[in-house]
């Protein structure tokens, strides 16, 4: 079963490309009681269907696109981050207002909420993770700090512990509602990652910040030459799954007395698509130049078995739009700092040497005695 979505804004306050471009979704979420799925697509839209009958709900305009999309635990909510680093709640039955909870200084890039539906854990482009309150959740709890890099993905290992990985190659445990860092590990070192060039060439998309460069010709501290950590997801109990950027394949490690271990490196012949965890089986889905294919994996004790392959190559229209996947990565979420302080100070010591040539020297007045 195919659906489709139209823009419920006005195309002629659209571009040309725009229109003419198919809709893309960038986030997706299905809720736990299985009966709704909530897609946030490239036009600023949140459209809730129902499920398996693919019956559309309702369908209203968001205020920024959108990173990713949840549900309450109990499904009666949707909650919405996006990359303004804004979350809004709308109700998942009908259409409603959306209701601003929290916002954060930079981008949102990944949002949980724990079981009890109490807490609301959000983590951004600027290294933070912060716990708030839910669903008063202007009123913070606390934060956890530590990662050197953009936090990228976050999930839940127990009641009291916090998965999280950064663009600085670290996974770290955390006491979340402490903001206490439990134990931290570099998985980028446990795996040969393939170096490319392309890292070196990062295409930034700061105007602003390009401009300052060409003008004044500083040259940017490049990005950190370690690969980020692209996402983590619980498998079982104390097993949990890793996404390396670069890496073709996932790990599988292990957290016992307060370390992480690596239990399982499962190679890929290509980058991964994307990968999911139901019924005690992963899914990977696999993307080649040639083939799609979706290999499913047993959960067990000691890591993963694979069960079986299913060949996608019948669909390969449906994924020609993420053809050249693996080229963007997570590249665009390294802050490229550069030094100007230097440029500054000579533009200063200019200025000011301006400003005493332009002034005559002052003349004191010498008084008259009578």
């Amino acid at each position: 079963m195919v659906m489709r979505m139209k823009p419920l804004r006005n195309p002629k306050t659209m571009s040309h490309n725009k229109v003419s471009e198919e809709m893309k979704i960038n986030c997706s979420c299905v809720s736990s009681c299985g009966n709704f799925l909530a897609i946030c697509d490239d036009y600023k839209q949140i459209s809730v269907w129902t499920l398996p009958t693919l019956t559309l709900v309702y369908q209203q305009n968001l205020v920024r696109k959108a990173s990713k999309v949840i549900f309450t635990p109990d499904s009666k909510n949707i909650l919405v981050a996006d990359k303004n680093g804004d979350v809004y709640k709308f109700e998942t039955e009908t259409a409603s207002p959306a209701e601003l909870l929290l916002g954060h200084l930079s981008m949102l890039l990944d949002i949980k909420m724990d079981s009890k539906g109490k807490f609301l854990l959000t983590a951004d482009r600027d290294e933070k993770i912060r716990v708030s309150k839910f669903p008063n959740s202007y009123n913070i709890n606390n934060y956890c700090l530590g990662h050197t890099e953009f936090v990228t993905s976050i999930c839940f290992l127990g009641e009291d512990l916090l998965l999280s990985g950064s663009g600085d190659g670290t996974v770290k445990v955390w006491k979340y509602l402490e903001g206490r860092e439990v134990c931290s590990h570099e998985v980028f070192k446990d795996v040969e990652v393939e170096v490319r060039d392309d890292l070196e060439k990062m295409n930034v998309k700061d105007d602003l910040e390009n401009m300052e460069m060409e003008t004044n010709g500083v040259e940017r501290v490049g990005p950190p030459a370690q690969p980020a950590v692209v996402s983590v997801r619980i498998l079982k109990d104390k097993l949990f799954l890793v996404q390396i950027e670069g890496y073709k394949g996932v790990c599988v490690y292990e957290y016992r007395d307060n370390k992480l271990t690596l239990k399982q490196e499962l190679k890929l012949s290509s980058y991964l698509l994307d990968y999911d965890i139901s019924d005690q089986q992963l899914l990977l889905l696999n993307k080649t130049e040639d083939s799609v294919s979706l290999d499913i994996y047993q959960i067990n004790d000691s890591g993963i078995v694979k069960e079986s392959s299913v060949s996608l190559e019948d669909y390969g229209d449906f994924f020609s739009p993420v053809d050249n996947y693996e080229d963007e990565g997570v590249k665009n979420l390294h802050k490229r700092w550069f030094d100007n302080v230097k440029d500054y100070m000579e533009r200063k010591e200019v200025r000011v040497n301006k400003t005493k040539v332009s002034q005559p020297p002052v003349v004191k007045k010498q008084k008259c005695e009578t």
